[in-house]
């Protein structure tokens, strides 16, 4: 599907399909909405979004569990990536270039193996990568040119040389400076075997000697930090992030997003979350202190209240 003038909507293909050999959508320039391929488990091919000037968020895809490619590459107005939301297993790379706008990747959540490399270039908005929080293999991490990028703490759940085999490449990331989720990683094996660490052009740039030195990334700082995001984004309620702060477990996220008060991709990160900072649970609540959130959000009592509800929610 490319240079289709008039499309502006992407919907149907239902129906059970075990494989595609392409699914390429490239250069409509009037399409809004990719809500489509629902029902496709298996993509043998390359799925391509690709140079589309008015499409805001990629969704559909909801059964894919295994395809050979996705890059998603020069599409101007793109903010999320919400859809893949199932996706385990990419057998060749993702690539994600040169979206300027992109602020999310949440639903890449459940992705765990990329069997070649990941791609993550020249996305200016790009604070983070979070949605990547369930990777547990990829030969090779390429980081470049993000000029918003703060943050790495999504790769918190490498923790062996085995699950990145050859490189990590970040490099010309201007603001990146924070380097705790590769910890793990680079404290799995000596500085002269691989993976080879590449670090350069960043706000600071220490060798993978200095990175393994580190402390881990803290779990209270990765939620405050997503769950504000979240509500930046819209894709969480004031309220339904009060509930988060006091009480991060897997059935309130489930509960929240059954009730549609959080994005069923922003719930897959936080599941996923969850689970790599298992070990420091107890800082977390109702364990821990309530979480904060930025000052303009205040949660109040009766806020928190209004979801007695989910006491019979049944989890997913």
């Amino acid at each position: 599907m490319a240079d289709n003038e008039n499309l502006r909507v992407l919907k149907g293909f239902g129906g059970p399909i075990l494989g595609l050999s392409t699914v390429r959508v490239v250069e409509n320039q009037q399409l809004r909405s990719i809500d489509a391929f629902n029902d496709v488990q298996v993509a043998a091919a390359t799925i391509s979004i690709n140079e589309h000037e008015s499409l805001p968020v990629i969704e559909g895809f909801e059964q894919l569990l295994y395809c050979n490619a996705v890059t998603i590459i020069g599409n101007a107005v793109l903010t999320r990536v919400d859809g893949f939301r199932r996706l385990q297993r990419v057998a060749n790379t993702i690539n994600v270039n040169d979206n300027p706008l992109l602020t999310s990747v949440d639903g890449f959540a459940t992705v765990t193996i990329i069997d070649d490399a990941l791609f993550v270039s020249e996305n200016a908005s790009l604070a983070s990568v979070d949605g990547l929080i369930g990777l547990r293999f990829a030969r090779s991490l390429f980081l470049i040119n993000g000029d918003n990028l703060i943050d790495v703490s999504a790769f918190s759940g490498l923790c062996s040389q085995q699950q990145i085999a050859s490189t990590v490449r970040i490099t010309n990331n201007s603001l990146l400076a924070d380097f705790c989720g590769l910890q793990p990683l680079a404290d799995s094996s000596p500085a002269t075997e691989t993976p080879n660490f590449t670090i350069s052009g960043n706000a600071a740039n220490p060798t993978k000697e200095e990175i393994a030195a580190l402390q881990p990334c803290n779990a209270r700082t990765f939620f405050e930090r997503v769950i504000a995001r979240f509500l930046i984004e819209r894709t969480v309620t004031k309220a339904a992030a009060c509930v988060l702060t006091h009480n991060l477990t897997k059935r309130t996220i489930c509960c929240l997003v059954q009730a549609k008060t959080l994005g069923k991709a922003q719930g897959n990160v936080l599941l996923t979350a969850l689970a790599v900072f298992d070990a420091q649970r107890c800082l977390l609540p109702p364990i821990g202190a309530p979480l904060t959130l930025p000052d303009s959000i205040c949660c109040e009592n009766s806020k928190l209240d209004r979801y007695a509800l989910f006491q019979g929610c049944v989890c997913c």
